[in-house]
């Protein structure tokens, strides 16, 4: 990168269970814009500079949590956090998360908890819904003339 132009810089975990003794981390710099999200620096190391990165994304509004990671030491959502110009990415691996590869980490914790977050709106519609349609047993229609 030129001495002029912004730069991200991303200190990146990197391990690989099958292949690694140990984790380490990988610098990458990558060309500064407004607005990018950490995922989107993300993606562009994978497809610009090392395609051996591994990072998990799927909703991209900050809604299934899969792409939940620390940066700088805080638990975000990868897609919907701005990067600043310098950051640290790991897993959440300190927090019991087991390292697949990289950034990506067992989801069986993930995988529990949508299933109870699911079952709790199950719930909450059943409930709404019963509570809605007792309201509207209980007032009369009222007739108008057309």
């Amino acid at each position: 990168m030129s001495a002029t132009q912004r730069v991200i810089t991303a200190k990146v975990y990197r391990f690989n269970p099958k292949s690694d003794q140990s984790a380490r981390f990988e610098t990458y710099e990558i060309p500064y814009k407004d607005g990018l999200s950490v995922m989107n620096v993300l993606q562009y190391i994978y497809e610009n500079i090392d395609p051996t990165l591994s990072h998990y994304y799927s909703c991209r509004i900050g809604r299934c949590g899969g792409c939940h990671i620390f940066v700088n030491g805080r638990g975000v959502q990868s897609c919907s956090t701005r990067a600043s110009e310098e950051m640290i990415i790991e897993p959440p691996h300190r927090i019991g998360f087991r390292v697949i590869k990289d950034l990506i980490t067992s989801d069986i914790f993930l995988t529990e908890r949508k299933k109870a977050s699911l079952s709790h709106a199950n719930a909450l519609t059943r409930f709404t819904y019963a509570s809605v349609a007792a309201k509207v047993k209980e007032k009369p229609m009222r007739s108008t003339k057309i």
